[in-house]
């Protein structure tokens, strides 16, 4: 449901504005800006307070669970009766069960989970969303288009009901299970999630940098493809909602299978041709618009479509690979830190549809073509997009040196490097310390004394 909000801008913008051409026209895009600013601050603070509380992972989901469908039906009564703040107020309840599943689950607890499989993990949930994307572009524009543009209150009360179904099985099933093995293991490990030496790496800014310029451009652009198919090609509602379900095809694939290719350093090299190419989508893409409106051609229009294809396809490959560029830059430890930093500053993404919009509109009022509307927004995603570029090169020519670490069959079991050579331990006491210690988990800390005596195990 969160990637197949676009059919719904120009349906809301009409029914609070009366039309989709004034700066009072963008209030889906600004309502967005409000539910990303939310998910994302909540999504830092969930990443801190399970690191340190992991007990309250289990209730803090359950109640996401049972918000998200309440809070898109707070949604459809706060469009069907025209109510302003409560239109806002339901955007930032939404935020809060998207920051669960969306931010946390999604970029946090999955990358730990799955460890240095993570790309198989990925390639899960992104067939999962790159699915979801394109039924719900489609099902709500056919629903637009049925019921009309002045009952789309009703097209998201049907929404909110529908989405009680998944919901449900989810909670029969005997999910969400107790706290994951490895957050409970690691809680000591990641009680401060390591900001401070993260901060002191320049790596962690362009990575934050990196990610937040590609889904700026993809983002916005995801919110506005039926807008723009609309508004700049002319064509009817359900045609564009039909046109844009089809881009987002490539969704399907792109979050699906891209994740399976990007294993050890191939992240780098399939992240990179991926904003080399959206760069260029990106700045052809007012030429493909300028040509459709003065030739009037069909081959206009498929040139317009391989572009969006291109740039939204490649929008899919990177989200699908987020959590896989992490573990590659920065190791499944410090993976919670990174996600907690970005999230602190992904808000910033979720303004980029409203600044599109507002661009939008003033180049409208303007004695320009009204097809050229959107074109300062191509040209700053271009550049955007081209600077993401420069980032992944510069993370993958000086990769961070790894932490070493003595592995063990008890992820609690770590090892602490910076043990000074004189320091010892008494095998006899650190035994004694282990409450119901198992033969097997002896043999473990006594061959670890031998190999290595002089490094310091915490237990």
């Amino acid at each position: 449901f969160f990637y197949g909000l676009s059919p719904l801008v120009v349906p809301v913008a009409h029914r609070f504005a009366g039309s989709s051409k004034t700066l009072t026209g963008g209030i889906f895009l600004y309502g967005f800006a409000i539910m990303f600013l939310q998910l994302d601050l909540l999504g830092a603070l969930e990443i801190v307070v399970f690191a340190r509380k992991p007990s309250l992972r289990k209730p803090v989901m359950l109640m996401s669970l049972v918000a998200y469908p309440f809070s898109v039906a707070m949604l459809a009564a706060a469009v069907h009766v025209i109510s302003l703040p409560l239109f806002l107020l339901s955007f930032a309840v939404i935020g809060f069960p998207i920051s669960v599943i969306g931010q946390y689950l999604l970029h946090a607890e999955l990358s730990l989970v799955w460890g240095n499989e993570i790309t198989k993990g990925n390639a899960i949930a992104g067939m999962a969303i790159g699915s979801g994307a394109f039924f719900w572009t489609l099902a709500i524009g056919e629903l637009v288009n049925y019921f009309g543009e002045d009952s789309v209150g009703t097209v998201l009360a049907i929404v909110a009901a529908a989405s009680i179904l998944p919901i449900a099985a989810t909670l029969i099933s005997g999910a969400p299970a107790g706290e994951i093995p490895q957050a409970a293991s690691m809680k000591k490990q990641h009680r401060d999630l390591a900001l401070g030496r993260l901060m002191k790496d320049w790596r962690s800014h362009v990575f934050v940098a990196v990610i937040n310029a590609f889904i700026f451009c993809g983002m916005s652009m995801k919110m506005l493809l039926s807008t723009i198919f609309e508004e700049s090609l002319g064509l009817s509602y359900i045609e564009a909602t039909r046109l844009s379900a089809i881009c987002l095809l490539a969704y399907v694939p792109g979050r699906g299978l891209t994740p399976l290719l990007a294993s050890k350093n191939r992240v780098f090299v399939i992240v990179a041709s991926i904003l080399a190419m959206e760069s260029v989508a990106y700045a052809l893409t007012p030429w493909a618009i300028a040509l459709s409106n003065e030739k009037q051609s069909t081959w206009a229009l498929i040139i317009y479509v391989i572009l969006r294809l291109v740039s939204g396809g490649g929008f899919a490959m990177m989200l699908g690979n987020i959590g896989v560029l992490a573990v590659r830059v920065f190791g499944t430890d410090d993976v919670p830190g990174v996600i907690a930093y970005w999230s602190m500053l992904e808000w910033m993404v979720g303004i980029g549809p409203s600044v599109a919009w507002v661009m939008h509109v003033e180049h409208g009022q303007a004695d320009e073509q009204s097809w050229e509307s959107f074109n300062a927004f191509f040209h700053l995603c271009a550049v955007l997009a081209s600077l993401a570029f420069l980032g992944v090169v510069a993370l993958a020519r000086w990769p961070r040196k790894a932490m070493p670490e003595v592995s063990s069959p008890y992820p609690a079991l770590k090892a602490e490097t910076n043990a000074k050579p004189t320091e010892s331990f008494s095998r006899v006491k650190m035994l004694q310390e282990i409450p119901k210690a198992d033969a097997e988990l002896q043999e473990t800390v006594i061959g670890l004394e031998s190999k290595a005596p002089s490094i310091k195990l915490q237990l």
